[in-house]
């Protein structure tokens, strides 16, 4: 009896430490609506699926993290390279769920555009023209 006390026991501690480590790794916004979904892991991963399953959701998502980025200022050379980051990485992500052709639209890219300094982007300007003469078929972005 004991043992199976044990196995019980450890069975229910892993649960609820499988829920805590799943609503450590949620968005404030997620882990909210998730807290009313007491001890049932399944229900919990069911119910985040529904909600935020759907790749347009994580689109969105990875739009919204470009618009926030903060415009950068003259003497703030090195945002740049996060903002190379940000870009990669979002790309990454969008790959992972089929959608990297979100990223390639005219919306996106002039909301990049904006977030860079003007020397930035004469010289991407330069280096996209560069290209283009190079090998005519390659996407302008």
């Amino acid at each position: 009896m004991e043992m199976l006390e044990n196995i019980l026991f450890s069975s229910m501690q892993l649960k609820t430490i499988a829920i805590a480590v799943l609503r450590s790794c949620l968005g404030s916004e997620p882990a909210k609506l998730n807290e009313g979904i007491n001890a049932d892991l399944k229900a919990e991963w069911k119910y985040l699926d529904v909600n935020y399953g759907d790749p347009r959701v994580v689109s969105d998502t990875v739009v919204n993290d470009i618009e926030k980025f903060i415009v950068i200022q003259s003497g703030e050379e090195s945002r740049f390279c996060d903002l190379v980051k940000l870009v990669r990485r979002s790309y990454n992500i969008l790959k992972e769920v089929k959608r990297p052709q979100d990223l390639d639209n005219t919306h996106v890219n002039l909301l990049i555009k904006r977030k860079m300094l003007k020397d930035d982007l004469r010289v991407y300007g330069r280096a996209t023209l560069y290209s283009i003469r190079l090998n005519p078929q390659w996407p302008t972005f």
